[in-house]
């Protein structure tokens, strides 16, 4: 596995792959084409051939519920948030509503958080901590501004903080004026 698809995408590409793998489109929307670089394309092929693989294998052992398809419909919206678009651009990509996107990118990022977890337990695979490092980066990628949970809490805590001081303040305006 890590001579294979997720051993030689960069960054990017594992979003895209992680990407694929959680999200799922909704039939009555729209998506802008994914990207036609060569190497993207090569990583959808193989990605998909190997997806391929598994169901079949699935089918043999009769698996009820088999691995779904890969679903690349919100490539060109992740390529463009992972290279530092606006999120109020993202709508240019794919006519699903912010709420939709923002929790499909949370879902990258918790997929390849999951993968890249168990990366450092297994000291006999070769490249692993390349691939944790990669991983890293694709995390940093896509972790920023409303898709990340944690500046989202930071975000409300200064809301919070900042609605307190001004309750104070009215407070203490209040109490000069009774005085």
């Amino acid at each position: 596995m890590y001579h294979g698809i997720l051993g030689r995408a960069e960054p990017l590409g594992l979003c895209l792959l992680a990407s694929a793998v959680v999200h799922e489109s909704r039939h009555d929307a729209w998506y802008a084409l994914p990207s036609e670089d060569p190497a993207m394309r090569g990583m959808r092929r193989e990605a998909r051939r190997a997806v391929r693989q598994i169901q079949r294998s699935e089918r043999r052992s009769r698996i009820v519920e088999p691995v779904r398809r890969l679903d690349w419909n919100l490539s060109a919206a992740t390529t463009a948030w992972a290279e530092g678009a606006e999120f109020s651009m993202l709508g240019d990509y794919a006519d699903v509503s912010d709420g939709d996107l923002c929790r499909s990118l949370r879902l990258v990022i918790q997929f390849l958080r999951q993968v890249r977890k168990p990366l450092l337990e297994y000291s006999d695979i070769e490249g692993r901590q390349e691939l944790h490092d990669r991983l890293g980066e694709a995390i940093a990628l896509v972790k920023r501004g409303v898709v990340d949970p944690e500046w989202q809490v930071q975000l409300g805590e200064k809301m919070l903080a900042s609605d307190t001081d001004q309750l104070e303040g009215e407070a203490v305006a209040e109490a000069e004026d009774s005085d």
